[in-house]
Formats: structure tokens, sequence, C-alpha cells
């Protein structure tokens, strides 16, 4: 039969064009390739529809453009494919690839070089202004602190911001499990959290060194030049060797991972056992994730073709990783392991299910047979769920954009797809746990059982239900990855009473899901409640949030209003000390000497402010990692004491990729960021004040200006948040 003529009509078609993401081509393309080509990439007018929109509107996923060709990430993967990883670097093979991007980037220089001359050349028209002469000698002084410490300081922050995700993402799936075993209560006790506060110094110093009396044109050509590079040496340089570094950190870690070893290769032991394919063998067998900590030590384990082996133990006594041992995923550092060649199928605790019909997410990528799908859609007892799914059956759409399934599907859904592999041993991590019980009987008596689906393959199952261990022809209790007891199934009355496993009458309680077999309690929601992402309900963050925020500090809100009486001083002392400085300037130019008290007073105020300064930005940091560490703390017991309808509407990769993207922004972007708004917006204002002091006139010029600035500011900031 062919599948795709099989799998494809009319109906399918129809449901799989209405759940497309429809986008317009791209104006950006459009734009570069027109005639008029500068004009609109000067203007940008391939953007201003989308901005017109977004002002207007809450934009969705429909109103953005295709990516350009350029941009797509095949056109760049092919460009990658050409390389051998085993012996070229990233980076060197990055430079292969985009050197003509990068020699562009090169013309910045002349740019930079243009941008230098300019305080030179105002120096000349004040030389010639004031009658001075114009020999004078420049030093320039560019000492860039690059040290290998700064660069393992990222490479801490990468591994524990990996760790920090791996933590969070097994979180997320734990909850989901707590919630549908009603284990809040018992959890809540045991639940601990572990704050890592990381601290950020960045220390740079520049001094300019001269040995003649200030002047008025050396003072204006310094204060020109410090302004051109006050913000790149200030922003723009320390972040570009900030993020140099966490490249330099990033392509040594895609390196090693191109580069890395495939793992160990499961050969059989001889010719006799290769026949025999189903049987594992494990001797002496010692198995780890990164080659240093040992995770499964010795082990001694001999399962037999076509056997049923139940696998018991207390929660966290990597049951999982005797799995992931056996499908060859963790390094093998000692002993030996047989699977004689044989083929595996692995349904995990966690069903997945992707966005396409629920016959392709069973058959996946393996040829369509049909009376073996038949079976297992009995075995796994879908047959009454996709009569109540109409005409479409098995052809309709589930996932993000498709109908609503419950747990208890999924999880039958994924049991499915294992079993429609042809394979010589089945692997099962608790695939029932969410399904309920009046179900797991029948799924387990047709499809596991010893007069199952199964029954001539090798099966080892993970299980808390006990109660169906008693068919096994072998079971193994785990006990922090040491294979305790080892018991024929003969003995599972006498030695199984004496393990300390999870009650059953804990699992998952028959009223938490509905009974599936039955035609009449079977309800399916076409209209799937899983949430749209991209739907935005508040445009703005909220006072109360960023009260919060600043409120969580070791001295509550004092710490916070100590910090603006800091800031205010410190702004008011950098303003006096340029007025100061103006002044001794005058008085320099009028008696041609200057006043040692007032230097001297200019110098305190100087040092005072930067004491200020320091002291602000040190307390200011300290207040927000206080800030974001309390708004993890609470983000993770809002997840902790989420319903179990949060996680059906909401994919675990939705969550995770959520809750790790805000908490990067909180706590390494929102600080820096709002620091250097304040220190801009404090300057900003500081410079106006003065301005006006001495020419009252500029305020006129100003209020029409910052009217513009706001309406700009308005339009933009709704497109930004979007």
């Amino acid at each position: 039969m062919n599948e795709k003529q099989f799998l494809i009509d009319k109906k399918s078609d129809s449901l799989n064009g209405s759940n497309e993401t429809k986008h317009e081509s791209s104006r950006l393309e459009w734009a570069e390739s027109s005639w008029f080509r500068w004009g609109h990439l000067f203007c940008f007018s391939w953007i201003i529809p989308v901005i017109k929109s977004g002002y207007k509107r809450t934009l969705t996923i429909d109103d953005l453009d295709q990516l350009p060709t350029d941009d797509t990430a095949l056109l760049l993967m092919q460009k990658f494919l050409c390389y051998d990883w085993k012996t070229t670097s990233l980076s060197i093979a990055i430079i292969k690839i985009f050197w003509k991007e990068l020699a562009i980037s090169g013309l910045l220089l002349s740019y930079m070089l243009a941008r230098m001359a300019v305080p030179l050349i105002l120096r000349q028209i004040v030389l010639l202004i004031t009658d001075h002469q114009t020999s004078s000698s420049l030093r320039y002084v560019y000492p860039i602190i690059y040290s290998r410490t700064l660069s393992e300081y990222h490479d801490n922050i990468a591994k524990c911001a990996d760790k920090r995700i791996q933590v969070l993402s097994e979180m997320i799936n734990e909850f989901h499990i707590v919630k549908m075993n009603n284990w809040e209560d018992l959890a809540e006790k045991r639940f601990i959290f572990r704050i890592n506060a990381v601290d950020f110094v960045g220390n740079n110093m520049w001094y300019f060194v001269n040995k003649w009396f200030v002047r008025v044109d050396r003072y204006f050509t310094a204060i020109s030049f410090y302004g051109v590079i006050r913000s790149p040496v200030t922003s723009f340089l320390l972040i570009a060797i900030e993020k140099t570094l966490q490249l330099r950190v990033a392509v040594k870690r895609i390196d090693q991972f191109l580069q890395e070893s495939q793992q160990q290769t499961l050969e059989p032991a001889d010719t006799d056992q290769y026949q025999q394919k189903g049987k594992v063998t494990l001797q002496n067998a010692c198995f780890s994730w990164n080659n240093n900590e040992m995770h499964l030590p010795s082990m001694n384990i001999d399962i037999e073709s076509g056997s049923l082996v139940g696998i018991v133990s207390n929660v966290g006594s990597r049951k999982a990783s005797f799995f992931a041992a056996i499908l060859g995923q963790m390094h093998l550092v000692d002993g030996e392991i047989f699977t004689n060649g044989s083929s595996f199928s692995y349904a995990s605790q966690s069903p997945w299910i992707f966005v396409d019909t629920v016959r392709t997410n069973i058959i996946l990528d393996q040829p369509f047979d049909k009376q073996r799908y038949m079976n297992v859609l009995r075995a796994c007892c879908l047959n009454a769920d996709l009569e109540s799914l109409g005409p479409t059956a098995d052809l309709t759409m589930i996932g993000d954009n498709g109908i609503n399934l419950s747990g208890g599907q999924c999880a039958r859904i994924s049991l499915a797809r294992a079993l429609y592999i042809d394979a010589d041993i089945y692997l099962f991590d608790d695939p029932l746990a969410s399904v309920d019980n009046k179900v797991v009987k029948q799924i387990y008596d047709q499809s596991l059982g010893p007069h199952g689906l199964l029954k001539n393959k090798t099966r080892l199952l993970i299980t808390h239900q006990t109660k169906y261990l008693i068919d096994s022809d072998q079971i193994l209790y785990f006990d922090h990855g040491l294979v305790r007891c080892e018991l024929p199934s003969n003995a599972y009355q006498v030695e199984l009473e004496n393990i300390p496993l999870i009650d059953e009458d804990t699992n998952i309680k028959p009223a938490t899901l509905a009974n599936m077999l039955d035609v009449d309690q079977s309800h399916i929601d076409h209209q799937s409640i899983i949430q749209d992402e991209t739907s935005i309900k508040k445009s703005t963050v909220n006072w109360s949030i960023w009260a919060y925020l600043f409120s969580q500090s070791f001295f509550d809100w004092f710490a916070f209003a100590f910090l603006i009486v800091l800031i205010l001083p410190g702004q008011i002392l950098y303003e006096i000390a340029n007025i100061l400085l103006a002044l001794l300037l005058n008085k320099l130019e009028m008696n041609g000497s200057h006043n040692r008290s007032t230097a001297s007073i200019y110098l305190y105020m100087n040092l005072a402010n930067m004491v200020l300064s320091l002291v602000s930005a040190i307390l200011f940091f300290r207040i927000t990692l206080d800030g974001t560490n309390a708004l993890q703390k609470k983000m993770v017991h809002a997840l902790f004491n989420a319903s179990i309808r949060f996680y059906e509407s909401n994919p675990r990769g939705r969550i995770l990729n959520r809750a790790s993207r805000d908490q990067q922004v909180v706590n390494e972007i929102l600080p820096a960021t709002l620091f250097d708004s304040v220190q801009s917006l404090l300057m900003s204002m500081g410079s106006i004040i003065v301005i006006g002091v001495i020419n009252p006139w500029i305020f006129p010029v100003l209020i029409p200006l910052f009217e513009i600035y706001v309406v700009l500011h308005l339009f933009m900031r709704v497109q930004i948040i979007k």
C-alpha cells in the first residue's frame, strides 16, 4: 500500500492547510532587489507596514514576513556541511564562510579615523580664534584588560546556565507528575531553593597625562575626544569584550560537541549469541555520563530473549539511566555489554506529541503496515478515541495547532508509537503512569503481558504498579544505581514484600482522567486548549512588579531609598565639578595662572563623585540581584502550584523556554540596562540644566524637540515590547 497516497487525502489536506501559518513574502528581500534599493533601505519602507500594524493592534505571527532566502537556516547549513568537523575548528570555518562580511566590517576603521579627526580640526579652529600656538602632542592610552580569568568566568556562566536549564526542565516534568499524583503537600516539604548569586566585576580605567598647564584649546580637544570615545569605551568596548569572550566559550563548547566521539558500539559476544537477538548481557559493566563520575557501577545482568523483565525501585534510583546505558547513550567505562545486534524501541514516561495527524504520530518514519497498525490501535485502546474524532479519525491534526488531547490519550499514542516499531527489545519507562487505572489493565494484557502483542519480544518495564510484575520472568530492584535484587517470578511474593516501593494507591486517581474506553464518556475538545504563545494581554509591566523587584533587598525599601540618596548627590557633584572647571579655565585665561585651592576642590569633588558612583553601582546591582532571586523563587513556586490544566495547555518546551529566557533577561540584561538608563537620564537632565542656566534661550528650543521625542518614544515603545 502506498503510504503517502493513503495518508494524504482531501480532508487531511484541508486540515493541514488550515493549520499552517501563512506569511507574506519578504519585504526586505523585495526592497533589496528593487531599482530604488537604497531609498527603501534608507527610509526603512520595508518595515513601516509592520510598525503601523503593531501600533494599531496586537501583532501575531501572521503579520511577520518570511525570512529572506539568505537568512534561512537551510542555506547556512549547506555552507557548513562541506567541512569535516573532526579536523576543522568552528572558528576557522566561520572565517572561511564569512570572510567577506568580516572584511566589510573592517571598513569601520576609516569611519573611526574620521571621527577621531574631527576633534583635531576643531582644535585648530580654537587655536586660530584664541591666537595660541598650534604645536602640541597628544597621547592616547588604550588599556584593555583581557585576561584568562574573565574567559573562565564566562565559561562558568555558560555551565551554570546549562545546569539551570537542565534543573528547570526536570522540575517542569516532575511538577506535572506531582500534580497528577496529588503529592503537593509531600513535595512542598522537600522543596529546596538553591540560590547562586553571580557577582559581575568589571574594572577599566584610563588616564590622561599632560605635563602642561590646562588651556582652553587643550581642554576643548580633550573633552571632544572623550565625547567621541565615551560611548564606545564605556559601553560598546565592554560589550564587545564580553561578547568576544562569550563567543570564545561558545565556539569551544560547539567544537567539543562536534568533535565528540560516538558512544560505545554494542558488539555481539560471539556468533551464537548474535543469532539470538533480543538478549542483553552486562558483565561488570560500569557507565558514566561524562567519563568522570561513575553513575552506574559494576552491573552483572543477563536478560534472556523473549522475557518480560520488571524494574522497580524508589524514585531517583537511576532506572532511566539503566535504559540510557542499554541504548548506548552513556559512556561504557569498564566491563562489557552485549545486545547481539538487536534493534530497540523506547517509550518514555513523558509522552511527546508533534503537530501532525494521529497516524503520523504513531507510525513516525516507519513504513505503513495496515494490519500491524490496527493491532497496535487495539492493543493501546485507541479505537474508541478515533471513533469519537468523527470522519477524519486518525487523520485528525493534533498538537499545538490541532485538537486537545488528555494526558492519558497522549500517553497511549506515545506507547502506540513504540509498539508499532518491529524491534527486538522494547524499553518501557513507566509509560502508563498518566493513564486511567481501568485502561491500564487492558493495555497491559493486550500489549505487554504474556499473551499480548509483544509476547515473543524482550520487554523491560519500569513501573510502580507492582501488581503487574507477577507475570514477569525476572525482576530487577535498583538502589541508587546498584542492582540490589535480581528475582525470578516465583520469588516475587516472598522477596518483593520487603522492597519499599511507592504504594500503587497513590498513583493516578480514577477521577483525574476520564475512562476513554467508553465512547459516551469520551470527550474530544476540537478547539485546542493549547494557548497561543504570541497572545499579549498587556504591553507594560505592572508597577507592582517593579516595586517587588526593588523591595526584596536585605534592608527592604531602606536600601532603595539609600540608593537614591547616593545617586542624586553624585550627579550634582558631577555637574558642579564641570561648572567649577569652567570657572577655573576662565581665571586661567584672565590671570595666566590657576588657583591651587580651586584645583584641589575640583580634585576632591571628582574623587567624591567616583566613590559615590562606585558605592551606588555596587548597591544597585546588589538590590537588583536580590530582587531577581526573589522573582525566581516566585516563578518556581508558581510553577509548582500551577493547575494540571496549565501543563496540559502549555507544552513543556514552551514553559522551559519562557522560564529560562525570562530568567536570563532578569538576571543578566535587566540590571545592566536599567543602570545605564538611569545614568544616561541623569546625565542628560544635568547637562540640560547646566546649559539652561548658562543660556536660558535653550529651553524654548528644547520644548518642541522634547514633544517630538515623546511621540516617537510612545510610537516605538509599543513595537519594541511586541
